[in-house]
């Protein structure tokens, strides 16, 4: 009988071992899932300003263009635009900065001549520079600065503005608008991944269809209260979401991947051990089972 207990014992134990060996592997399937999207999402946000940083060096050099400030200074009428000397000289300028691909337009303007001009194409005499969105944030600012991103209906790409006024040269600006589709390209194969903004509002995605000044609670994500924080990382009910913020724009990139697909993953693995064990320990009880009935009919 106490050999017949201990068996039962190690047929118990071997289970109890299995099952926690299981769940222990689930939670470290898990913890490196969590980690390694969470190191992806870093490489992204790292990207992103890596690009932002690039964008920032060319744009200084552009306002410091000694020919462009000299332009914008001359320029006192609409009728100067092309008459002056300087005028093809910086129409090349703005060619080249777009060379770049991902910088769309590189454009000037000047509120005295009430003109802009970029690598091809200057305004007609009807454009009033005051009037535009960007023009009095424009002059109220110290350094260079970000507009709001828009989606361009020429390029469908989401695009965002990158300007400085000159305050020894009145009401002269110079910008570059900087379009992501470049920097989404290479996310292609990542879906579920947004760039919002501290009102929930989707800015910027790298899947197109996904409509830009819509919130993420349209598209069925689950939010709770992940948006009230700059970085977090939240796992709950089978969901994964990662955010993380973008002090420079103000802006924070949500991802929220494919968890699920992954879940089922590991159920079906786990599925598949349990069995697994199932079937050793019945094979342990069988094997028990014989050995005490071997040991009935045999006479000591």
């Amino acid at each position: 009988m106490i050999k017949k207990m201990s068996l039962i014992i190690v047929v118990i134990v071997i289970w109890s071992f299995g099952m926690v060996t299981l769940s222990n592997n689930q939670d470290k399937k898990i913890s490196e899932y969590i980690n390694q999207t969470q190191l992806e999402v870093n490489n992204i946000s790292n990207s992103l300003n890596q690009n932002l940083d690039d964008l920032e060096t060319d744009f200084k050099l552009f306002y410091n263009n000694a020919v462009i400030q000299q332009y914008l200074n001359e320029v006192e009428k609409y009728e100067d635009i092309e008459t002056h000397f300087l005028y093809e000289t910086v129409r090349e300028t703005l060619m080249t900065i777009t060379e770049t691909p991902s910088y769309i337009f590189a454009w000037i303007a000047n509120d005295r001549a009430s003109f802009f001009l970029d690598q091809s194409y200057h305004s007609d005499k009807d454009y009033i520079v005051s009037n535009r969105p960007w023009y009095k944030e424009a002059i109220d600012q110290e350094d260079m600065f970000y507009g709001d991103v828009y989606m361009d209906i020429g390029t469908g790409q989401s695009i965002i503005t990158l300007m400085q006024s000159y305050k020894e040269i009145p009401y002269g600006f110079v910008s570059i608008d900087y379009g992501f589709k470049e920097f989404f390209e290479t996310l292609s194969d990542i879906n579920g991944l947004f760039i919002v903004d501290d009102e929930n509002q989707i800015i910027m995605s790298n899947n197109q269809t996904i409509l830009l000044a819509t919130s993420l609670l349209d598209y069925g994500f689950s939010l709770d209260d992940t948006l009230a924080y700059d970085d977090v990382s939240i796992f709950k009910d089978d969901t994964l979401t990662i955010m993380q913020s973008n002090q420079r724009l103000d802006w924070k990139l949500f991802y929220q991947p494919d968890y699920k697909s992954e879940l089922d993953t590991w159920n079906n693995e786990k599925y598949k051990y349990q069995i697994g064990l199932s079937v050793l320990c019945l094979i342990l009880i069988g094997l028990i089972l014989l050995y005490k009935k071997k040991q009935i009919e045999t006479p000591l």
